[in-house]
């Protein structure tokens, strides 16, 4: 499949756009956290209220409707 058809079908399926941007953020955060966590002398609470943090503020941001992706 070329590029250019593989941009079609994206634009004709919103949905599984979102998903896979929905992934390679997950991919992401978990690189960025894993790099933390090594950085930090593999200390794992750094990470993890670096990734609590995280969740708070995007409940903060679904909350007051400015979350991405949401209507």
């Amino acid at each position: 499949m070329s590029e250019h058809h593989v941009g079609l079908f994206f634009l004709r399926s919103p949905r599984i756009f979102l998903r896979v941007l929905c992934m390679i953020e997950n991919v992401w955060n978990g690189l960025l956290l894993g790099a933390l966590y090594l950085a930090c002398g593999r200390n794992l609470a750094v990470p993890v209220i670096a990734h609590a943090v995280g969740d708070t503020l995007d409940f903060i941001l679904i909350y007051l409707g400015k979350y991405p992706g949401m209507r």
